[in-house]
């Protein structure tokens, strides 16, 4: 829940400190969620396959979370010139 709120509150500071227009604040308004709730999906659908997955004691729990996330986060940045 504090993730949540920090997550609004830090959407609200960057339409504000970009200078949005109200369309441009709208529409990242609402793609931030979306792009938010894309990736939740993803890494809960990886950390499901993962536990039937024979992957290797070592990497049990948070070891492989911690490898997956950093994937994401180059595969994500891969796409931020994008738009």
């Amino acid at each position: 829940m504090i993730t949540t709120n920090c997550a609004v509150l830090g959407v609200a500071l960057d339409n504000i400190s970009n200078g949005y227009s109200f369309v441009e604040m709208c529409v990242y308004s609402l793609a931030v969620p979306i792009g938010f709730t894309l990736v939740l999906f993803i890494f809960s659908t990886i950390r499901e396959r993962l536990d039937t997955a024979a992957t290797p004691k070592s990497f049990l729990g948070n070891p492989i979370a911690l490898i997956v996330a950093g994937l994401m986060a180059l595969a994500f940045s891969g796409l931020a010139g994008l738009v």
